[in-house]
């Protein structure tokens, strides 16, 4: 200090003082540019842990992501294999349903092959039966006929067909009560032609006597006519 107040070599105090404060801003400067970069280094450090946060984060996603789809994936081969699996017994009961529709169908036309057969089995039953009858009848008119021949009876035919066809006998009854009102029937109508011819007859006089028949004649008929419908 001594060296400072009295020499003539040393620096005037200005001058140290300027140093001191140029040393002190200097100082300052250091310790804000320090404080500064300290900062920086944290917020640097606070930013490499944020973006590792979220760069695990992100990760953590993706992972998570990967494994949903890795999940997916399976599932859709699953569902590929039984799809193609159930296509494929689709495929097998459509045949099978095909198969058992041809074989209804061929069951329906035998069951009415069957139904026609077991009409026409009713029809030629019925038919067997009343042939059996007929071959009855006949049977039994022949061993008349045969007995007739070996003892001959004075039976009139009516009574015999009575006996033994009585249907026959009904037919001819019915036949000769036609036949008789039908040779009514012509003999009226023969008889209507007579009077009709007769009537005819009559007409035709009766019109030539008009035409010969004077005015007079006519009025005094026509009085005459008059006096008797009152």
């Amino acid at each position: 200090m001594a060296k400072i107040f009295y020499g003539r070599d040393i620096v005037p105090i200005k001058l140290c003082i300027i140093q001191i404060i140029i040393f002190s801003i200097g100082l300052l400067n250091f310790f804000h540019i320090f404080l500064i970069f300290m900062k920086v280094l944290m917020s640097s450090n606070i930013l490499n842990q944020l973006h590792s946060t979220y760069n695990l984060f992100y990760q953590k996603q993706i992972h998570d992501r990967i494994y949903s789809l890795d999940l997916l994936k399976e599932k859709i081969v699953l569902i590929e294999g039984r799809l193609k699996s159930e296509s494929a017994t689709y495929t097998q009961k459509c045949h099978e349903v095909d198969e058992l529709k041809k074989t209804l169908l061929s069951e329906v036309e035998k069951q009415k092959k069957l139904m026609d057969k077991s009409k026409h089995s009713v029809y030629l039953r019925t038919e067997c039966r009343n042939l059996e009858k007929g071959i009855l009848f006949q049977q039994g008119r022949v061993r008349a006929l045969e007995d007739e021949l070996e003892t001959p009876m004075n039976i009139h035919r009516w009574r015999f067909l009575e006996a033994s066809n009585p249907e026959l006998l009904n037919l001819l009854k019915m036949t000769q009560e036609l036949r008789n009102k039908l040779m009514e029937r012509l003999y009226r109508i023969d008889k209507l032609k007579v009077l009709r011819e007769e009537r005819r007859k009559l007409l035709v006089r009766e019109q030539r006597k008009v035409g010969s028949q004077t005015k007079d004649d006519g009025d005094e008929e026509i009085r005459i006519l008059k006096n008797s419908s009152k």
